[in-house]
């Protein structure tokens, strides 16, 4: 489905969208979240102009967190509802290492969570791709698959 196709009907994201992202380190705070990443369109937007179709944010919260409660608080500080949000832990890890790799740290609680974080996901990723190359040369019956 198409973004465009997602949100029709849904007011788009106010023009003062990159101003609204200052006031989302409270609601993190407010909320038991410890990272916060703004991804895809919009991160490649931020310094940039123009209104992106939506807001891709991925987050590390501790496990009891009220996901709900998060996502209303963010819409309602953003004033809009075109917000996706992803749980980091648990998204796919080449997922997840893309977010951390491309996206922008938008809050974090402290730094030694922030490495914590990104250490833990490195050793997944690499896990990931070894299986998946695995995965690969038995597909491809042992042929090279991509870059070695």
């Amino acid at each position: 489905m198409a973004v465009r196709e997602k949100y029709r009907g849904i007011a788009r994201l106010p023009a003062d969208w990159r101003e609204r992202l200052t006031e989302l380190p409270s609601v993190c705070a407010e909320h038991g979240v410890d990272l916060l990443y703004l991804f895809g369109s919009a991160a490649r937007m931020l310094e940039g102009e123009g209104i992106p179709e939506d807001l891709d944010l991925a987050y590390v919260a501790a496990p009891r967190s009220d996901f709900f409660g998060f996502a209303q608080a963010l819409s309602r500080v953003l004033r809009s509802d075109r917000v996706d949000l992803v749980d980091l832990d648990a998204a796919s890890p080449v997922f997840a290492f893309e977010v951390v790799r491309t996206g922008r740290l938008l809050y974090r609680r402290s730094v030694e969570r922030e490495n914590a974080f990104e250490l833990a996901l490195t050793g997944r990723y690499r896990d990931e791709v070894v299986r998946l190359r695995r995965w690969a040369g038995w597909r491809t019956g042992g042929e090279r698959c991509g870059p070695a």
